[in-house]
């Protein structure tokens, strides 16, 4: 071998004679019926006469086998044509040089290449002299990875095994996908042992009440700002944070990359369908993925090149209602919570207009309470719910009816009912006030986690908005929701305001007192001084009651919003 040869130090070079005996020594039988060549030690770059490059080894063991063997942990077992082709092979890409029309000869004529002298052989080789190289951007086939090809940008994944030079099977999915969507979903069930548990079905088919789950999936609309990039740059930056940073199991419950028409220039992120388990496990994943994504020049919901709506539409699974009264329960606590959801959702004013009962096709008489309670000024505290209401859309959505309409609520889908009225919000940090961090991508995601296992338990009596934080708060799970509910002082106002008088009865009763009042004036057409106060009397008679009301009491309203915010524990 000249000096001018390239030596490739590749792994079997460094093998000793004790090594290779040893692993020919469970594929070997010195009275087999099959010829086989291991091809091995030092693979270098040889030079034909006429100057063409091809590679050899520099030691080679003929052996007999038995019969059909298949490719051991250590050896690949391959045709003549199949080594010869492997064996040519100088470049990252996988260039047959042999096939070329610059190499004309046959190099089989070269020493330690193909031996011509032994007839039917089939050839062994070093897994580990030729790993596979999975590259999804360009050539799959077998590399040599050793010496000069280190230079080549090529990395291999542990997690899968395979090298790579732009990215390997666990990033696939980054590719954009046209509008809709597939249903090859996952349920992501749990993360114990340091492993995913991840099953093709939902685990809710067969489950009790208190053992079902709710699984949800979430659509994250984003901008990409970066015209530097093409989308699937960007989709496969945000796998490869994921899976660096949290690994496989938290990359992996990214579904796929869809295109929107609310979007200009970006994607619509769209997950599989996880448990609380899995939230739980990876939510340190999930909010410095926010942080991460803003970092990466992705717009949200503010800063949206079409001016529309990027939201952040969250999917729940139909089965995890396992009754009729679990699902109207969680039905009410939403429904009466219009005024409180969407001041969490971050819309602000570009909202889904679409908030009472009767836009979900179910209403009887919630449309005409809300306006009495708006007339009522009480219009800050949406969400005036008649209960029977609640109960036929309760009963329409268990019988899996599909009722019209989408507001900030879909039921029109068969397995899933949408929440759609979050907005996509990203967080360039996690600070709040006096230091108290939360993530607004993640509150939406405790949100319906919360109400969920709320619901599941508690009476209905108990299903409003207050209730539930107080509930929130006792259990101290749900931090993002809390700590972003305890820095909106405008909204623990309102829940513990006018939002405390949802109830049908209560927002009858007044209102029939000032209907009563009101028709009082309309009867006198002349004032005199008797009429006058005994109209007075009357008015002053309601005001005086309502100052006794608990939810329009400013002192009192002031009072629990401090309560609430403050860090003592609550009393039961």
């Amino acid at each position: 071998m000249s000096q001018d040869n390239k030596l490739v130090n590749n792994p079997s070079s460094k093998m000793t004679d004790d090594t290779i005996n040893i692993v020919l020594s469970s594929l070997a039988n010195d009275g087999g019926q099959s010829k086989g060549v291991l091809l091995y030690g030092q693979y270098q770059e040889m030079k034909t006469e006429q100057g063409n490059t091809y590679y050899a080894f520099d030691k080679s063991i003929q052996f007999r086998y038995d019969g059909d063997r298949y490719d051991t942990d250590l050896l690949m077992k391959s045709s003549k044509r199949n080594i010869k082709q492997m064996m040519a092979c100088n470049s990252v890409r996988f260039q047959r040089r042999y096939l070329n029309y610059e190499m004309l000869e046959p190099l089989y004529d070269y020493k330690n290449q193909i031996n011509p002298n032994i007839e039917d052989a089939t050839y062994w080789i070093f897994k580990s002299d030729f790993p596979k190289l999975s590259d999804y951007d360009g050539h799959i086939g077998y590399h040599l990875l050793q010496g000069k090809n280190k230079q080549r940008n090529l990395h291999h994944c542990s997690t899968c095994n395979e090298h790579y030079r732009n990215y390997c099977s666990c990033l696939a999915h980054h590719k954009m996908g046209g509008y809709g969507h597939d249903h090859h979903a996952r349920f992501f069930h749990d993360f114990v042992g340091g492993e995913v548990k991840v099953h093709r079905g939902s685990i809710n088919t067969n489950a009790s009440l208190a053992n079902s789950k709710a699984f949800i999936g979430i659509e994250l609309e984003m901008e990409y700002q970066n015209r530097n990039k093409s989308r699937n740059e960007t989709n496969l930056q945000i796998l490869r944070y994921m899976k660096r940073h949290f690994g496989k199991g938290f990359s992996d419950v990214i579904h796929s990359f869809k295109s929107d028409n609310t979007i200009s220039r970006g994607a619509e992120g769209i997950t599989h369908p996880f448990s609380s388990d899995y939230y739980f496990a990876f939510r340190k994943g999930f909010e410095q993925l926010s942080v991460a994504l803003s970092s990466m020049n992705i717009g949200d919901h503010r800063n949206n090149e079409l001016g529309s709506n990027l939201g952040m539409h969250i999917h729940i699974s139909r089965d995890a209602f396992r009754s009729q009264l679990h699902l109207r329960r969680f039905l009410k606590l939403n429904l009466q919570s219009v005024a409180q959801l969407k001041a969490l959702s971050g819309r602000g004013n570009r909202c889904y207009g679409g908030s009472s009962v009767n836009r979900l096709r179910a209403a009887r008489t919630s449309d005409a309470l809300q306006k009495r309670a708006e007339n009522l000024g009480l219009d800050g505290a949406i969400g005036y719910v008649n209960d029977e209401d609640v109960n036929v859309l309760a009963r329409k959505l268990y019988n899996n009816e599909t009722p019209e309409g989408r507001n900030f609520w879909n039921f029109g889908n068969s397995a899933t009912y949408e929440y759609r009225l979050p907005a996509m919000l990203l967080d360039s940090t996690f600070k709040g006030k006096d230091g108290k961090a939360y993530s607004a991508m993640c509150v939406n995601m405790e949100l319906m986690f919360g109400m969920f296992e709320y619901s599941k338990t508690n009476p209905i009596a108990d299903m409003n908005f207050a209730s539930f934080i107080a509930w929130v708060k006792q259990g101290k799970r749900f931090n993002n929701l809390l700590q972003m509910v305890k820095q909106d002082t405008s909204l623990l106002e309102l829940t513990f305001g006018k939002a405390t008088m949802l109830s049908g009865s209560d927002v009858a009763d007044l209102a029939n007192e000032m209907d009563v009042f009101k028709g009082s004036l309309q009867e006198q057409d002349v004032l005199d001084v008797k009429a006058l106060k005994e109209i007075m009397e009357r008015g002053q008679a309601i005001v005086s009651k309502l100052d006794k009301v608990d939810a329009l009491s400013s002192d009192k309203i002031n009072n629990k919003v401090k309560a609430f915010q403050s860090n003592k524990k609550e009393s039961k």
